[in-house]
């Protein structure tokens, strides 16, 4: 907070009272993207950075997994063997194939 502080020509204690959410911020972030050159980020610009950093950066930082106990890595919406998927969920559990 001291580093804005002293950005902003303000003493750190009054950041302390600078409403964080709302029109103000917003309006306050708008003006600093637009000395910036900068703009908001779209979907398809989170679609190509979620693409790049698949290539780049988790591809190289991927380690092996141990899951805590059997199964905890299953995707929920991924039946276990042995039991019959009962349809759209409607609150009620799958019931054991037989």
């Amino acid at each position: 907070m001291e580093f804005v502080a002293r950005q902003v020509q303000v003493p750190a204690s009054e950041l302390d009272a600078y409403e964080w959410s709302g029109r103000t911020v917003e309006y306050h972030r708008a003006q600093i993207r637009g000395h910036l050159g900068f703009r908001e980020c779209s979907v398809a610009d989170a679609d190509k950075l979620t693409a790049w950093l698949a290539e780049h950066v988790a591809c190289k930082e991927r380690r092996p997994v141990s899951p805590p106990y059997p199964g905890a890595l299953r995707p929920r919406n991924v039946p276990r063997a042995g039991v019959r998927h009962t349809g759209p969920s409607t609150g009620h559990r799958a019931r054991p194939a037989g």
